[in-house]
């Protein structure tokens, strides 16, 4: 009677159990890293240089880049959360604010009250930061409201007085203003999304490679 004899089925099946403990630990940690890289890289775009704009003062640089003024909003970005769903292990990298929402998909921004305030260089910082930053202009001693030859509503201040006084344009009034969306997190994960792979590759690789070794 032939007969087929099969050694160390117990080692493969011990082998075989090592390596999925170990893939799947590795995946964690890669997605980890993963997300890690990933918020760094939005970190980046949020530190960008302002621009200046003469009578409104600083702005962002165009495209995927935010401008720093007090650091506030990169400040907020989540450290970066990985979760296991199911089979799979998910990394997310994101931020509170709906301001952060607008500024990466655009949109139009409609006033809560009667009107949003859009600071000129007047009303700003040398970083660009509103002086009046979460607060009303209302009752801000010096400041009253006018409406220029274009129909448009400005919040202005005096400038000295008597016949030399002149009114420094302040705030322009608005009913709603639209936001061209600039992608931050879109273009980061574009920008990362081959050294992430390459990395994954390489944990993977080296965990089967410590697996097989017996390590």
């Amino acid at each position: 009677m032939p007969i087929i004899e099969v050694r160390g089925i117990k080692q493969v099946e011990a082998r075989l159990k090592r390596a999925g403990v170990k893939i799947t630990q590795t995946q964690k940690e890669a997605v980890q890293v993963a997300t890690i890289m990933l918020r760094n890289e939005v970190f980046k775009r949020m530190s960008a240089k302002t621009q200046p704009a003469g009578f409104w003062g600083v702005r962002s640089p165009e495209g995927p880049f935010l401008g720093v003024r007090s650091g506030t909003t990169r400040r907020a970005l989540s450290p970066g959360r990985v979760t296991v769903l199911g089979n799979e292990v998910v990394g997310v990298v994101g931020h509170p604010s709906k301001h952060v929402a607008f500024l990466e998909e655009g949109g139009l921004i409609s006033a809560k009250g009667q009107y949003l305030r859009i600071p000129t260089a007047e009303a700003m910082t040398p970083s660009g930061v509103d002086r009046l930053a979460g607060r009303s202009a209302k009752g801000v001693a010096g400041l009253f409201i006018i409406t220029s030859k274009a129909k448009r509503l400005w919040i202005v201040a005096r400038d000295g007085s008597g016949p030399h006084a002149r009114l420094k344009l302040m705030y322009l009034l608005v009913n709603s203003v639209r936001i061209e969306g600039k992608h931050i997190f879109k273009r980061s994960l574009e920008a990362m999304r081959d050294p992430i792979g390459t990395m994954f590759r390489g944990r993977v690789k080296l965990a089967l490679r410590e697996v097989a070794g017996g390590r």
